[in-house]
């Protein structure tokens, strides 16, 4: 649509007759064709780099929520051996018992 409005616009401010839609010399047919190609062109790629914004931006969710996962995922086993560690000996691991008391408090 704006390619069309810009090929319009070319014939009516820069084209003798000026201010008119009426073409005096046919050379300009080729120009009209070729400047709205290059519109339409420019609009379809235009519309494609919009369209692969949206889907880094969807891949960029789900690759964090798949790296926030996995971190919780880590904590959670990094918490289990270390809670089984201290029920085995809880004489000897009395310290890291009191910093885990620490951090959750």
């Amino acid at each position: 649509m704006v390619s069309f409005v810009g090929v319009l616009a070319f014939d009516f401010f820069f084209v003798s007759p000026y201010f008119s839609f009426s073409v005096s010399d046919t050379q300009y047919i080729l120009t009209f064709l070729v400047l709205l190609l290059v519109g339409i062109v420019v609009s379809y790629l235009t519309s494609r780099v919009r369209r692969q914004t949206e889907a880094a931006k969807i891949r960029e969710r789900e690759t964090y929520a798949l790296f926030a996962l996995g971190r919780d995922l880590r904590f959670l086993m990094t918490l289990n051996r270390t809670c089984r560690s201290l029920l085995k000996e809880p004489g000897r691991h009395s310290a890291m018992m009191l910093s885990l008391f620490y951090r959750t408090s």
